[in-house]
């Protein structure tokens, strides 16, 4: 009867191990053209495009293609629209990959902007962007 006990015990290490595997291989990140940037990286305002038509905004992807969770938020915690604003900030969906864009015109608020994304293991991770302008000092380091 030990025996039967033991080899549950080593089956559920081994069941929980798996999980945490596919649990970390989840990823969501922050792309700029066709480069990563580092989650919490500063990007200056002006190096995002104005919008769709060929540039690409900040991406927020996941490793899933449709993620139930995808919107981007601006530094006081409002979330985007997908209407392009006279200024602002605004979001479209890239069909390509399944994330949201994030897209920038005229006058921007500086700061802080996030990502809420859902990844394949049914989480939603939060990703980071700190926007900045010449004037308001930063550095890009993504």
């Amino acid at each position: 009867m030990a025996a039967g006990r033991v080899w549950e015990g080593v089956a559920c290490v081994i069941l929980t191990l798996l999980y945490l595997i596919a649990v970390a291989s989840c990823q969501a990140e922050l792309r700029f053209g066709d480069r990563v940037v580092r989650n919490n990286s500063y990007i200056r305002r002006g190096d995002i495009p104005g919008g769709p038509g060929g540039v690409n905004g900040l991406l927020c992807a996941s490793d899933t293609t449709n993620p139930a969770t995808r919107q981007w938020y601006d530094r006081d915690g409002k979330a985007l629209g997908t209407t392009n604003p006279t200024n602002g900030a605004y979001q479209a969906i890239d069909s390509a990959s399944g994330g949201v864009l994030l897209y920038t015109v005229g006058t921007v608020e500086i700061g802080l902007h996030y990502c809420r994304i859902s990844d394949s293991s049914g989480g939603i991770q939060t990703l980071y962007a700190g926007l900045y302008t010449a004037q308001s000092g930063g550095a890009n380091d993504g």
